[in-house]
């Protein structure tokens, strides 16, 4: 780590502020501390040395890991020092000192100040102030921004630098202390000074340090105490700095072992959900998410047809069909069924069953048969001498008499292949006509 010191007297006759920076520990941090004395030629000397040394002693000698505890534990022996010193020579009476102490790591910083002197933090062209201000200072801003004061009433105002709290041998009323570590990174330059330096406005302090930034922290100092004197301010007051460089904190906000770190667990995330996908469908079954979507669908075969057993002494008819009306034909009561083994099969009907096959009153048979005889015998006789088809014959209705009605069977169709089925009485009506006809063909050829 690099660090350095200088001061300057300024316009005064005695150099009251005073500082020191020391290596602590093995982690190559460094504890710097600067102390702005007040009371007299020799008792604001006096003061800051002394307040300076016993904190230095303190701290370094305290083994307690915890760093906020140790500054506290040294600012009080500081003040305590100033307090003997007081009690022990007289002429010290009055005498005090500004303190501001910080524990610097390579990648952190901790500090604890009383008074006005000033720990300044360079990063990114931002200079920040870190620690409380307890001279009057805050409170007059707050009174311009208040509207209670003009900025100009507020710049020379007589009581501008006295202080709320310092050192003096007595209770403390103020003190700023940094509990917790801030992180540095590397570049970040830290600067304390006396309240001397604010001759120079904080943007010009930025501005030396953005041109100075890569240079060592001794040309640092330098550089800030030179333009301090240029300023050529009437009584300039003694100004002390500390300039330290922080190195081995964190590039850009990020350490090595923090990308490498990053990388690990991307690499890591990267094979587990590799295998999460691998292992989907274990995993979602496992937990009871998706196993009945994830289940094989059971295959469902269509029904198999079994042919029945046929039984070889089964006839199965197949009826004829009429190419008149594209109908099966009825058979006649006088025609006998025929299979296609071309046997005969028995009318099963009785004299007692109408062509449905459903049996009829055999009263109701006997009124019919007897009233009816004359009417079927006219219509035979009738048919045959007049050529009409007895088929087509309508039987008269018997009167009081229940009808049952009969089946009309459609006539098959005349063919010029089909025989011509003819009665006696018309038999004997042609072979007359034919002989007569014979007869007449003999004569002519005569």
């Amino acid at each position: 780590m690099d660090y350095a010191l200088l001061s300057i007297i300024g316009k005064r006759e005695n150099q009251e502020d005073y500082g020191v920076i020391k290596s602590s520990g093995s982690s190559g941090g460094v504890l710097a501390v600067i102390a702005d004395g007040m009371g007299g030629q020799v008792a604001g000397e006096v003061a800051s040395s002394s307040a300076v040394n016993r904190f230095v002693e303190s701290f370094t000698s305290n083994n307690s890991k915890n760093l906020p505890l140790k500054l506290t534990v040294a600012l009080d022996k500081a003040n305590r020092i100033l307090a003997n010193s007081i009690a022990n020579n007289p002429k010290f009476n009055g005498m005090g000192a500004t303190l501001i102490a910080a524990h610097i790591e390579p990648d952190s910083i901790n500090w604890i100040s009383v008074g006005d002197s000033i720990l300044f933090l360079y990063r990114d062209k931002k200079l920040q102030r870190l620690n409380d201000d307890h001279s009057m200072i805050p409170l007059l801003q707050e009174s311009v921004r208040s509207g209670k004061m003009t900025h100009e009433e507020a710049r020379v105002h007589p009581h501008r630098n006295a202080l709320r709290s310092a050192l003096t041998g007595e209770e403390i009323p103020m003190v700023n202390l940094r509990e917790e570590p801030l992180r540095l990174i590397d570049g970040d330059l830290i600067v304390l000074a006396t309240d001397g330096i604010l001759t120079l406005s904080e943007y010009e302090i930025g501005s030396i340090l953005e041109q100075c930034k890569l240079q060592p922290a001794k040309v640092i100092a330098a550089r800030l105490l030179e333009s301090v004197t240029l300023v050529n301010k009437p009584r300039q007051d003694n100004t002390f700095v500390e300039v330290i460089k922080a190195s081995g904190g964190r590039k850009n906000g990020y350490k090595w072992a923090d990308s490498a770190m990053t990388i690990s667990i991307v690499l890591i995330v990267c094979l587990l959900a590799s295998f999460a996908w691998e292992y989907r469908k274990t995993i979602l079954q496992a937990f009871g998410v998706g196993s009945e979507q994830e289940l094989p669908t059971p295959k469902t075969e269509e029904p198999k047809i079994m042919p029945l057993p046929v039984d070889p002494s089964l006839t199965i008819e197949k009826p004829e069909v009429n190419p008149a009306d594209q109908t099966a034909p009825q058979s006649s009561v006088d025609t006998p069924t025929v299979n296609k083994n071309n046997n005969a099969i028995p009318d099963k009907r009785s004299s007692a069953t109408n062509k449905t096959g459903k049996p009829i009153d055999s009263k109701t048979s006997q009124k019919v048969d007897a009233s009816a005889k004359p009417a079927i015998s006219d219509v035979q006789s009738s048919t045959s001498a007049g050529g009409i088809n007895p088929a087509t014959a309508v039987t008269p209705a018997v009167p009081d008499v229940p009808v049952i009605p009969a089946t009309v069977e459609t006539p098959p169709a005349k063919t010029d292949s089909a025989p011509i089925v003819m009665g006696n009485e018309s038999k004997k009506i042609l072979e007359t006509d034919n002989k007569a006809k014979g007869k007449a063909e003999s004569k002519g050829v005569d």
